[in-house]
């Protein structure tokens, strides 16, 4: 799902909207001709940081802090943390989301050419407050692990002595002893190894019609050995099937073996299609994960 907010762009300068506008848009009015055009829209506001606040949260902008006006490059955030937005539901519904682009919703941290800069002299001031779901390497079970401690910030981290984050955190916890007072010896590396390439199909339809799937799965197979003829040297370690449900749900079948052959994956699906209970597919992936070094970072 691609959302496309433009600034200032009104019903009748694209072609789609207005026939007779003097600015061409083809590829604007090959998407209305293949879908759907919805002339009745309102904004609550006719200008940025509001309308922006609207869409994605589903709110009247005045509700906010900010009843008129925009905010500067530099504002604090307008969108408190534990406001559900639409990237929250989408992510939700099992979607990966990223925003591209003009954000304007306000930043609370200064960043001279996109980057955030701290000086030495206030990285530990830095540390104190920065949470621990920043760091590399902290995930969800990480968090989780670090929340019945009480961390949930890297100061409350650097309450523990170096033995007491080893006794509670093994190899892991003496990683972060380091990693919250801003020490990290690791090599910069400007590269890395790809673990894995797929290609993926969503469907208009949701699909009832495993047939029809053996189709799209050829297909998608043959593009996936395309890619990995072009864009890797790595030696395959298994191949892998995805299927997503119509609830949002999901299910992978994968298998070990260096070949792409089209059997291998035709049982995958199958088996892959074996757990739906009933439901239809909306999304079908293929692909292949590559030989590799796993490293896991202990929780014990």
């Amino acid at each position: 799902i691609i959302l496309i907010m433009a600034d200032d762009l009104g019903i009748g300068d694209i072609s789609p909207t207005n026939p007779g506008c003097k600015i061409k848009t083809p590829h604007l009015q090959r998407m209305a001709n293949e879908g759907l055009t919805f002339t009745d829209a309102h904004s609550t506001s006719s200008v940025c940081t509001p309308t922006r606040y609207g869409l994605l949260t589903g709110r009247y902008n005045w509700r906010s802090r900010l009843a008129r006006g925009v905010l500067s490059g530099t504002s604090n955030h307008l969108i408190p943390a534990d406001r559900p937005t639409l990237g929250h539901l989408m992510r939700k519904a099992g979607y990966h989301t990223s925003m591209i682009g003009k954000w304007h919703l306000g930043w609370d941290w200064n960043k001279p050419d996109g980057q955030l800069e701290v000086r030495v002299k206030d990285v530990d001031g830095f540390m104190r407050g920065l949470r621990v779901a920043k760091l590399q390497g902290v995930g969800k079970k990480g968090q989780e692990t670090l929340a019945r401690l009480g961390i949930e910030t890297c100061g409350d981290f650097q309450q523990l002595s170096k033995v007491e984050a080893a006794e509670k955190l093994g190899r892991w916890g003496l990683e972060l002893y380091d990693r919250c007072r801003g020490n990290d010896d690791r090599e910069v590396s400007v590269s890395r190894s790809r673990k894995s390439l797929s290609k993926e199909r969503t469907f208009r339809e949701n699909i009832d019609d495993i047939d029809w799937l053996m189709n799209v799965l050829r297909k998608l197979r043959s593009e996936v050995e395309e890619a990995v003829k072009h864009k890797s040297s790595q030696e395959i370690k298994s191949r892998v099937v995805k299927l997503k449900f119509e609830d949002f749900t999901q299910t992978t079948a994968e298998k070990a073996g260096k070949q792409m052959d089209e059997l291998a994956y035709r049982e995958l699906l199958s088996l892959a299609w074996s757990r739906r209970e009933g439901k239809s597919v909306r999304l079908l992936g293929v692909g292949v994960k590559f030989e590799g070094e796993e490293h896991q970072l202990d929780l014990l």
